[in-house]
């Protein structure tokens, strides 16, 4: 497809055929676990097992993906301040040509 970016949806592992093509970022970037502690037992006994991810498809861009953080008053210039952490990802895309832009990915489903 020649794409540099990819908004993936409800990813649960990228699949081993096609791991080493793209670039995915840290775990805080795309993992709810990393951020939330034990606040979701009692709500959310099965929190998210799929995730958005914002990926690094070619070497034409690059990649600055944003933690998720609860809603603050502050981020720092690396966080992503979202209300349901897992349910977005975000990173700032840098072409090698033309101006940088965001892209966000968004969903994920609680049971």
């Amino acid at each position: 497809m020649d794409a540099d970016v990819g908004l993936l949806q409800e990813v649960r592992a990228i699949p081993t055929d096609v791991i080493d093509q793209v670039e995915i970022g840290t775990r805080e970037h795309w993992d709810s676990h990393v951020w939330n502690s034990d606040w979701h037992k009692d709500r959310y006994p099965n929190l998210c097992d799929r995730w958005p991810m914002v990926v690094k498809l070619s070497d034409r861009v690059e990649i600055e993906w944003f933690k998720q953080v609860s809603p603050v008053s502050e981020t720092k210039c690396d966080e992503f301040a979202v209300s349901g952490i897992g349910t977005v990802a975000a990173a700032r895309i840098v072409p090698e040509k033309g101006k940088p832009f965001l892209a966000v990915s968004n969903v994920c489903a609680l049971d």
